[in-house]
C-alpha cells in the first residue's frame, strides 16, 4: 500500500463503508469486580456510544455467570446488545443447558463456547440454539475454517488477522462465509496495528444478507473494539489517538498502508520500562 501510495482498503478492491461499527469488549473476571465495578463499566461503554458489548463467563459455576449476565442486562437496559464470550469453556451439554438462560437474557451471540476445532458439535449446537453462535479466532488459514463453514457450523465467523494467515487469507474466509449466507465479524485484540489491518478487512466484509438497509450487528458488519487497558495498543502509534470513534463506529484509515505509523521511540521507551520492571 505504502508502495503504490494507496490505502490497503483499495488494494482489496475499495471500500463498501468508509466506517466501521464497533462493539466494547470488556467486563472480565477481575477481584471483587461484581457487582459495582462490572455493572460500572458496563454504563461506561453505553455512555461512551457503544451500541453493543461483549463480556466473559465460563470461568464460574453456571449460576453464579448467570448472575452476572443478568446484572449487565439490567444495568444497559435491552436497546444495547449484549453478547458473551466462553472461551471455549464448555463441552456440548453444559454449553446447551447455559443457552436457555442466554435466550431469556436476550443475549445476541454466544461466542467460542465449545473447543476451537470441533466443528461437529459447533454444528449440533447451532441447531439447538436459539441465539447466534459464533467462534473462530484460534483457527488458522482456510483449511480449518472450511469444515466449519461448509457444514454449518457457525452463525457468525469470526477470524483474527494475526491468527488466520494474514490480510489475503482474511479475504478468502470471507468470500467462503458469504457464499454461504454466514455473517463475518472480525475478532480483534491487541495491537494498534491489529485495529488498523482489522479496519480495512471490515471494510470490505459485504452485508449478510445483501441488503441497502442493514440493521447494525444483524446484517451490517461489525468489529470487536477491546477496551480495556492495553498499553501495546494505546502507547506505540505516532498520533495520540490513532482512530477516530464516534457513536460506536470507528473510520477506517485513508492514509497509505494500513494508515498508521509506529512510534519507534516509543516502542523502544516500553521496551525499556519492561526491562527496568524485572529487575
Amino acid at each position: 500500500g505504502k508502495k503504490y501510495n494507496l490505502p490497503v482498503s483499495e488494494l482489496l478492491g475499495g471500500k463498501i463503508r468508509n466506517k466501521i461499527l464497533t462493539y466494547a469488549t470488556g467486563l472480565y473476571y477481575s477481584e471483587n469486580d461484581f457487582p459495582e465495578n462490572l455493572v460500572n463499566e458496563a454504563k461506561f461503554y453505553k455512555e461512551k456510544g457503544f451500541h453493543g458489548m461483549k463480556m466473559k463467563i465460563g470461568a464460574l459455576e453456571l449460576e453464579y455467570d448467570i448472575e452476572r449476565v443478568c446484572e449487565i442486562r439490567k444495568a444497559i437496559g435491552d436497546d444495547i446488545y449484549l453478547m458473551v464470550d466462553a472461551n471455549q469453556g464448555y463441552n456440548l451439554y453444559t454449553a446447551k443447558k447455559l443457552i436457555k438462560k442466554l435466550d431469556e437474557l436476550n443475549i445476541l451471540w454466544f461466542e467460542e463456547p465449545l473447543h476451537a476445532l470441533d466443528w461437529k458439535s459447533y454444528a449440533e449446537l447451532k441447531k439447538f440454539s436459539p441465539i447466534a453462535i459464533s467462534g473462530g479466532e484460534s483457527l488458522r488459514t482456510t483449511s480449518q475454517f472450511k469444515d466449519f463453514l461448509v457444514n454449518q457450523s457457525f452463525d457468525i465467523v469470526q477470524p483474527d488477522i494475526g491468527n488466520v494467515g494474514g490480510i489475503t487469507e482474511f479475504r478468502r474466509v470471507i468470500n467462503m462465509a458469504s457464499a454461504m449466507g454466514i455473517q463475518t465479524i472480525p475478532h480483534v485484540w491487541g495491537s494498534s496495528i491489529m485495529i488498523s489491518a482489522s479496519l480495512h478487512i471490515a471494510s470490505i466484509i459485504p452485508n449478510a444478507p445483501r441488503m441497502n438497509n442493514p440493521q447494525p450487528f444483524l446484517q451490517e458488519p461489525s468489529m470487536e473494539y477491546d477496551r480495556t487497558e492495553n498499553p501495546i495498543r494505546d502507547n506505540i502509534s505516532a498520533t495520540d489517538i490513532p482512530f477516530k470513534f464516534e457513536n460506536g463506529y470507528l473510520d477506517v484509515p485513508i492514509k497509505p498502508g494500513l494508515g498508521i505509523e509506529i512510534s519507534e521511540e516509543k516502542v523502544e521507551q516500553m521496551c525499556t520500562e519492561k526491562q527496568e520492571s524485572k529487575i
